[in-house]
């Protein structure tokens, strides 16, 4: 018997590595469209959301 390889395991590290990279690529467009002085991001989603 030989030792055994886990193809998903592979597999799962760069789906979860191709969704990092859409995330920072979605956040810096964000970033973009939406720039504030505010250092938090929370702050800034709420921000988005308040009444004017």
């Amino acid at each position: 018997m030989g030792t055994v390889v886990d193809m998903n395991a592979s597999r799962e590290r760069v789906k979860h590595k191709r969704k990092e990279e859409k995330f920072d690529s979605l956040q810096k467009r964000f970033e973009k469209a939406l720039p504030t002085d505010e250092p938090d991001p929370k702050q800034k989603l709420l921000d988005l959301f308040k009444k004017k």
